[in-house]
């Protein structure tokens, strides 16, 4: 077990111009050392230092207490992948680190003969921060570019390349390009590159410090190399002038390359899943995968899912029902799709005879902040499926354009599984393009976690089609919700419901998601199940929350509903008047209720004694200059299934910039998911199939 009582104080790491030798290694006497380094985001990174024959450049995350980089021999030879686990670090910085490359190996191949350099000893000299100088200036958060080429434009002469996924990182092991080699790490939580580049004849190496600047819907990336960041806290090389602008193509940075894990054997083009899976694997899209009863996915196992693939649900399974995927705490799914060939879990029931309910859905439990007692909880509807912990940035994986369908069980009251359930999800997963569609139980629900999500489709829930509670800080940008009223739940249903604790109204973290660009189209004129009670956004239970240049319109009964004295509390001060901790802006409410016009409505559980009720809290966002709410109508209706999403003119509108609430959304001049007479980012990889 690791010790993890001691704080890592960066003050223990100080700049030191002596070559520190590995501790267990014979390192040279007099080997030259080329070093120095930088200190971002919880992370120490030495830039490179020669060690008897070979060249180190290592990073040393100090929140999840793990060193990454490579080793590579200073004659051109082919580069080896670590990964160590930090065992100890005593007062001086000292530290014991177990490299047995077991870490690398379980989701990326090894490079030949590599089988780890077993425990090594670092001295605290080994990772250093550059003396003198300021931090460098932090980066806007950036989605990730996941996948390889020459940022010069020059023909890759020849590649040398493995890679990794760590705590939001993307890492390229070394690529020969251009008469350099190249090893770099991407952070995508700080979006910042970092990393080496010196000749491939051993010349002097160069540190890089690039921030990114913008990343395209392919991962294509383009970043400022030149070096400033670079200079502001660490003395550059000499003659270093950086690299300028480069552009990198969406494939530059990888997770293992011709790495994936074994693939599922798949006799007859069909495989059948069951039980636990204790080992990584790979589902291709040539294989139909089926899944026969609840399916556990263990911890330390990835299971990666080709695009194209087709994840199929049985409803009716030989194994204890119901037929669902679960990732436990520490697995990790890489479910990344296409537009055009998109992963879909669908039901094993034909077309036409599908039906909400069919299987139970997808599960994803992490370890990112809740508000449960003693920051774990424990899956609804599942044994054995505990969730939640203290690291905001970790990691489930990657899920995005996937679509989850026919899914959802209710198994008791307050006791259901979801179409796609993110259980303490962190905002090292990536979460994006991704659809639940036609499911019992609510469409998208967060039970806590801080992942960062983007263009999100919930079509057709029972229930809520957006749910969150138990302390959920998650973002999300570009959110179209959608009801059909053949499947709501007689009991109620919302566009979205937004809680802190149930059981606390007053837990810690509170719940206070981050939404920006939210479309929600109620039913009301469908007729069917849409007379049950409907609200376009249900917030209660002493939740906090930012919605801006969002839409709700077309529901039931009401546009927002305020419920609680202790939401009230959260929302406004005595009098009332805006505390600004629970808001709508820069939003339309449209055509609410049977009237058209009741966009709020009071609730008794905010009584007399409350800071306010609903319709005062809609009052005071309608005053709230210079970003207030309003109402007109954007063409918008919910009579036909799916609809039309895109708003007319009336939704354009700059009075507020995403950016302002989060520094990684988009700066967007509309309000809603879609813009007047813009692109259509559903193409492909939707369906709005109801059976």
């Amino acid at each position: 077990m690791r010790d993890r009582s001691r704080a890592f104080a960066p003050s223990r790491i100080v700049r030191a111009c002596a070559l520190a030798f590995l501790a267990g290694l014979a390192a040279a006497p007099n080997a030259s050392a080329r070093e120095s380094g930088f200190q971002s985001e919880g992370a120490y990174a030495l830039v490179s230092k020669d060690i008897n024959g070979e060249r180190w450049a290592m990073t040393y995350d100090t929140q999840s207490e793990v060193i990454t980089g490579n080793v590579f021999p200073t004659d051109g030879g082919p580069p080896k992948f670590v990964v160590c686990d930090v065992l100890s670090v005593d007062a001086q910085g000292a530290l014991a680190a177990a490299c047995s490359g077991a870490d690398a190996c379980i989701s990326c191949p090894c490079s030949a003969g590599w089988a780890g350099l077993g425990t090594v000893n670092l001295p605290g000299s080994f990772f250093e921060i550059c003396g003198g100088g300021s931090q460098p200036t932090e980066a806007q958060e950036l989605p990730p570019a996941r996948v390889a080429a020459d940022p010069t434009g020059a023909a890759v002469a020849a590649a040398r390349e493995s890679g990794f996924q760590w705590k939001g990182a993307y890492d390229l092991v070394s690529k020969d390009v251009n008469g350099e080699r190249w090893a770099m790490t991407y952070d995508t939580e700080s979006g910042i590159i970092t990393g080496n580049v010196f000749p491939t004849d051993g010349g002097a190496p160069q540190f890089v410090v690039c921030d990114v600047l913008s990343v395209g819907a392919q991962g294509e990336l383009t970043a400022d190399c030149s070096g400033a960041n670079a200079c502001t806290s660490c003395p550059c090389n000499a003659g270093w002038t950086g690299l300028g602008n480069v552009s990198l193509p969406g494939d530059f940075f990888e997770t293992c390359d011709g790495g994936t894990p074994p693939a599922i054997d798949c006799p007859g083009g069909n495989a059948v899943v069951s039980g636990i899976l204790r080992s990584s694997q790979t589902w291709p899209a040539s294989c139909n995968i089926f899944l026969d009863g609840t399916v556990f996915v263990d911890a330390g196992v990835e299971i990666v899912v080709q695009p194209g693939t087709t994840i199929r649900g049985r409803k009716n399974p030989s194994n204890p029902p119901p037929s669902a995927l679960v990732f436990r705490r520490g697995s990790r799914i890489n479910a990344s799709g296409s537009p055009n060939a998109p992963i879909v879990f669908t039901s094993d029931q034909a077309p036409g005879s599908r039906a909400p309910g069919d299987w139970g859905g997808l599960v994803l439990n992490g370890a990112a902040p809740t508000n449960c007692p003693g920051g774990e909880c424990l899956a609804e509807g599942l044994s054995d499926s505990p969730f939640g912990g203290s690291d905001p940035n970790d990691s489930s994986g990657v899920l995005r354009y996937a679509r989850i369908e026919f899914a959802g069980r209710i198994l008791s009251t307050d006791n259901e599984l979801n179409v796609l359930s993110l259980n303490a999800v962190g905002r090292g997963s990536q979460i994006d393009h991704v659809q639940t569609l036609i499911g019992l139980d609510d469409g998208f629900e967060w039970f806590g976690g801080t992942v960062a999500a983007k263009y999100l489709v919930a079509a057709g829930a029972a229930d809520d089609q957006f749910d969150l509670q138990i302390g959920t800080t998650a973002t999300l940008q570009y959110g179209y919700a959608t009801q059909y009223a053949g499947t709501l739940d007689s009991a109620g249903s919302h566009g979205i419901e937004l809680d802190n604790n149930e059981n606390g109204f007053d837990f810690e973290p509170r719940s206070n998601p981050h939404f920006c660009n939210i479309t929600v189209i109620g039913c009301k004129d469908q007729g069917g199940n849409c007379s049950v009670d409907s609200t376009g956004a249900l917030l209660r239970r002493g939740t906090a929350g930012q919605f801006w240049k969002s839409i709700v319109t077309n529901m039931g009964n009401r546009g927002m509903q305020l419920r609680d004295n202790a939401t009230a509390a959260v929302a406004c001060n005595p009098g009332p008047s805006l505390t600004g901790n629970l808001m709508f802006r820069d939003s339309i409410f449209w055509n609410n209720g049977a009237s058209g016009s009741t966009n709020c409505g009071n609730h008794s559980t905010t009584g007399p004694d409350a800071n306010c009720n609903s319709c005062q809290l809609y009052d005071l966002w309608k005053a709230n200059s210079p970003a207030p709410v309003f109402e007109s109508d954007t063409g918008l209706n919910g009579s036909t299934w799916p609809g039309n999403p895109f708003p007319n003119g009336n939704a354009n509108s700059s009075a507020i910039d995403c950016k302002a609430l989060e520094p990684s959304f988009d700066s967007t001049g509309y309000v809603g998911a879609f813009a007047p007479g813009g692109a259509n980012w559903m193409e492909g990889w939707t369906s709005f199939a109801v059976d």
